[in-house]
């Protein structure tokens, strides 16, 4: 069928109809702007037969509700449905990057072949919690931003082509080359569908042939898919090949059940075949659930607490002005359908030998300490520490609960509290921020449905004067601007963005008395600006190479950190110069960071088990590296007189010396209903707020 270009015209009066991008058996696509928007979207036009069209536009229409629900950075977003006649148009986002046939004419690295395969698969996941089969994934449909972000298009539109005007193959929904044995043989499809055109996909990008020979003709290609084993994935690492082959089982059965779960079983086989840090090494950008990156790690056993396993060479001097030791991609949370998921990246699984520890008891037991430095071929060296000073005794830390909220949807991990823990606010999964006052149970909500915030913070000693009582919220989120809000009602107090900001906002912080407020994006960038007048600081801060996880101010005014990915950089407030930088140690990442009160130490942590303190004039190292405790959650403050850092890791609250790193009196273990999410102290170290995988939040009087 034709498709006249004025039905266009008369189906979207709305937008100026531009160019045709791309042309398909049953449609085309063309480039539109809004004409008062001046936004560029991409339209889909579908020609119906006059005897379908009463059904198709049904099922069109409902395909199109559900995929207008399907939100997610890895999905092409659908913003509007019309028809016009026998013409059905839906009308999307633009991406101006290709498609991954383009990409996938150089070579691929596996690791980049790896990040694609997982972006692809929460994007899946996504949509098979809504019941969405896309049933025609393949490289054409899996398009790229003009930065390189994979979006999957064409969700359920293939489902239209089993009409009447459809080819006499057309009973066969989907891409020959990719097509499910089920879908040949007519059985059911599901979600096991998608995973075996994902499998041919991942087959050809990381051998660059398809799994069966290319020259089979119709019959021929069928018959593989049914009954032929694909030939073995030569060339590639074992365990990316073994779970290649899952993917391409005959029977759906034998495929992993989910896309969730192939999801976890690549980021394992990738782990063990590319090493810890492959998806920094991908220079893939990533949207993804970051709890799929939280690697098992072996425990170090009761007795070898005080071991020093090196397992990595020390960090490297301070370069002032060197780039990051790779490309980093930050993997981050991002809200869809199962919600607004955590921001992390892996946490490295520690390769220690059992032998090696037992090997070492003895000495622990007679000498104290030993350091131990384990070699890849298993040999050790064992060497006494130095004697440390004497720890004066410390009163155990007692906690007392000084309040506690369930909350009415899933907290996304990430969460902040005001000065004196008045008020505690949450990103929440079912869209918007949720706002918890302690005293009175009051709750507000900022944003709603359809929200995808990114980051929360409150100033960390709020001016009344500028604030208000208790101090503004400030968010950052999907759509690039910061926004502050009123805590105590909920409504917006200001929005700020910037000529050639962010696509994201991923961080955000206030300065001390909430004078001064700073958002970092997905592009790397720090921008600050003046709360009360709202002019920018210029220039911006620009050294990151992948998304932002934390900012700090300091409160001598004089240093603001930031952290990504690639590492923790230390600036100038007066030049906006970087004054230090230290890469993440591998398989490491930051996306915590805290000024002492004095502003003498910087404290800087994440989620693989390890908090360094620095000298924020120097960003030179401060005693040894401290371990909080294995967790998904951390949070950082100092005591009032700046001599002691506080950690919470999941339910574990411990005190550090901020001079040697050692560890200052017991550990407090707080009695939590589920696992903690999210983690908040307020900067003096005395409230904690924790947030619980079951929705619960609490807070705590530390002393």
């Amino acid at each position: 069928m034709i498709i006249d270009r004025q039905q266009l015209v008369a189906a979207l009066p709305q937008y100026e109809i531009g160019d045709v991008i791309g042309r398909g058996a049953h449609g085309l696509v063309v480039a539109a702007r809004h004409r008062r928007l001046g936004t560029t979207h991409a339209v889909k036009a579908l020609a119906v037969a006059e005897a379908d069209l009463a059904s198709a536009s049904r099922r069109f229409l409902t395909e199109a509700r559900v995929m207008t629900s399907l939100d997610h950075p890895h999905i092409v977003r659908v913003n509007e449905y019309a028809e016009h006649g026998g013409t059905l148009l839906l009308v999307m986002e633009h991406l101006g990057g290709g498609t991954l046939i383009d990409r996938a004419r150089d070579r691929v690295t596996p690791e980049a072949a790896s990040a694609w395969m997982l972006a692809v698969a929460e994007a899946l996941a996504v949509a098979h919690r809504q019941g969405v089969v896309h049933r025609d994934i393949k490289p054409a449909n899996l398009l790229f931003t003009a930065d390189g972000l994979l979006k999957v298009g064409d969700f359920g539109i293939a489902k239209l082509f089993a009409g009447s005007d459809a080819s006499a193959s057309a009973d066969i929904v989907g891409t020959p080359r990719y097509i499910a044995p089920e879908q040949i043989s007519g059985g059911r499809t599901g979600p096991g569908t998608d995973l075996y055109a994902l499998g041919v996909t991942f087959y050809e990008l990381l051998t660059g042939r398809p799994p069966f020979p290319a020259d089979l003709n119709m019959p021929g290609l069928l018959h593989h898919h049914l009954s032929v084993p694909p030939r073995p994935p030569d060339g590639v690492s074992p365990a990316l090949a073994a779970l290649v082959l899952r993917l391409l089982a005959k029977d759906p059965a034998d495929r992993p059940e989910t896309a969730r779960d192939f999801a976890r079983a690549l980021v394992e086989a990738a782990d063990e075949d590319l090493g810890h840090d492959w998806i920094a090494r991908s220079g893939v950008p990533l949207r993804i659930d970051g709890a799929l990156l939280y690697r098992d790690r072996t425990p170090v056993p009761p007795f070898a607490k005080t071991i020093y396993l090196a397992e990595q060479p020390p960090l490297p001097p301070i370069e002032p002005d060197a780039p990051p030791s790779g490309e980093g991609a930050r993997a981050f949370a991002a809200r869809g359908a199962g919600g607004v998921a955590r921001f992390g990246r892996a946490v490295a699984r520690r390769e220690r030998s059992a032998l090696v520890a037992l090997g070492v008891v003895l000495a622990v037991l007679v000498a104290g300490v030993v350091f131990v430095v384990a070699r890849p071929d298993g040999s050790a060296t064992v060497t006494a520490a130095p004697t440390a000073s004497p720890v004066r005794t410390v009163a155990p830390p007692t906690a007392t609960l000084l309040g506690q909220f369930y909350a009415d949807s899933t907290i996304a991990g990430v969460l902040a509290t005001n000065e004196d823990a008045s008020r505690v606010a949450w990103v929440a999964t079912d869209g918007g921020v949720k706002i918890w006052q302690p005293r009175d149970a009051h709750q507000v909500t900022v944003g709603g449905t359809g929200d995808a915030f990114w980051a929360v913070a409150f100033a960390a000693s709020a001016d009344p004067g500028l604030a208000g009582d208790g101090g503004l919220l400030l968010t950052g989120g999907q759509d690039g601007w910061i926004r502050q809000w009123d805590p105590a009602n909920g409504q917006q107090a200001g929005a700020f963005t910037a000529a050639g900001g962010p696509e994201q906002t991923m961080a955000v912080a206030f300065d001390g008395d909430g004078s001064t407020m700073a958002a970092g994006g997905s592009d790397g960038t720090v921008r600050i600006w003046n709360a009360i007048t709202a002019e920018t600081e210029d220039p911006p801060l620009r050294g990151h190479t992948s998304p932002i996880a934390a900012i700090a101010f300091a409160p001598t005014r004089d240093r603001v950190a930031t952290a990504a990915d690639d590492g923790v950089r230390i600036w100038s407030r007066g030049s906006h110069q970087q004054v230090a930088y230290r890469p993440n140690a591998k398989g490491a990442v930051t996306t915590s960071l805290m000024f002492s009160p004095d502003g003498h130490r910087l404290a800087a942590g994440g989620l693989n088990n390890v908090v360094r303190l620095w000298d924020p004039k120097t960003g030179n190292p401060v005693g040894a590296a401290i371990e909080p405790g294995l967790t998904d959650s951390l949070a950082l403050g100092f005591t009032r007189d700046s001599r002691r850092l506080v950690t919470v890791a999941g339910n574990s609250v411990r005190r550090w010396d901020v001079t040697t790193g050692a560890q200052v009196g017991e550990e407090l273990t707080l009695h939590l209903s589920a696992p903690a999410v999210a983690a908040a102290l307020t900067p003096d170290g005395t409230r904690v707020v924790i947030a619980a995988s079951d929705g619960s939040v609490r807070l705590y009087r530390i002393s």
